[in-house]
């Protein structure tokens, strides 16, 4: 791992959101979406910290919010990584920085059945409101260009 990944890293485990903020507000902010031979970023191992307070900072300086791992490794995405394990203000934030909800990994599951399959509670109630949220707001777009287009006709 280059020395200057090591150092994000290691402000990372050890929970240091100021000095990581610093960080990546530096020169080293060109390493953000660095990956290593499995294609893990920097977000994903933020994910696997547990109740890591850097995934926020890592998302506001722009980490990629959808990369994803090799396949070898399962081809996960920070949310696939983050829900499995109940992460649920990691979860939030990464859906809040547009997490696609529909990734599939590897074995062609999406973020709501890893976390089914791991038993996460809370991520899979989160999930599953915000998965039902966007269908009612595609119902009321849908029903609004209905509106639109039937006052088009009959104009």
């Amino acid at each position: 791992m280059d020395e200057n990944v090591l150092t994000i890293v290691q402000a990372m485990s050890y929970g240091s959101v100021d000095l990581l903020s610093d960080l990546l507000h530096s020169d080293l902010k060109e390493y953000l979406n660095w990956q290593d031979e499995a294609g893990q970023t920097i977000l994903h191992l933020a994910c696997a910290i547990p109740g890591s307070a850097c995934v926020q900072a890592l998302l506001d300086a722009g980490a990629d919010v959808n990369a994803s791992t090799d396949q070898c490794v399962g081809a996960k995405s920070p949310l696939h990584i983050s829900s499995s394990r109940n992460e649920l203000d990691a979860c939030k934030a990464l859906v809040r920085h547009g997490a696609d909800l529909f990734a599939r990994d590897a074995d062609g599951n999406t973020p709501l059945q890893c976390a089914q399959m791991n038993n996460a509670q809370e991520a899979s109630a989160y999930l599953l409101d915000e998965l039902e949220t966007r269908r009612l707001k595609m119902i009321e777009l849908q029903s609004s260009n209905i509106a639109v287009l039937s006052n088009c006709r009959h104009s």
